[in-house]
C-alpha cells in the first residue's frame, strides 16, 4: 500500500514485515483478498521498458503467498530472501510474465 508520494506504510499498515504478516494471515483464514496497481485507466504496466502482462487500474484477487528462504552460512535457514504473492486476474486474460511466472526458470 502506497499514499500519493508513493511512500509505503500509512496507520493501518505497519511495516513491510507487518504488512506481509497480515496479508498471509488472512490468506491462510481464507479471506477475500483484492489489490490493483495504481492507474485511472487500464493499461499496461511496463518495467524498463518491458511489458509485465499486469494491468493498472485493473482488480486482482491474492490467491496464495509464498516465502523462499535462503540459506545460512551455518546451513541454517534465515529470513526470507523472497515474498511472493499469487494473483489472480478475473478476466483469465493478461498474466504477469517476469521472474517467477508459469513459465519462468
Amino acid at each position: 500500500m502506497q499514499n500519493a508520494d508513493g511512500e509505503f506504510g500509512g496507520p493501518y499498515v505497519g511495516t513491510p514485515d507487518e504488512f506481509w504478516k497480515t496479508i498471509t494471515n488472512e490468506i491462510e483464514s481464507r479471506a477475500l483478498l483484492g489489490c490493483s496497481a495504481t492507474g485511472e485507466t487500464e493499461g499496461m504496466i511496463r518495467i524498463n521498458n518491458e511489458e509485465t502482462g499486469l494491468l493498472s487500474g485493473h482488480a486482482y484477487s491474492l490467491i496464495n503467498y509464498f516465502e523462499l528462504k535462503k540459506d545460512g552460512d551455518d546451513g541454517d535457514e534465515e529470513g526470507p530472501e523472497h515474498r511472493i504473492l499469487r494473483l489472480r486476474n478475473p478476466w483469465g486474460m493478461c498474466e504477469w510474465n517476469g521472474e517467477w511466472a508459469d513459465d519462468s526458470p
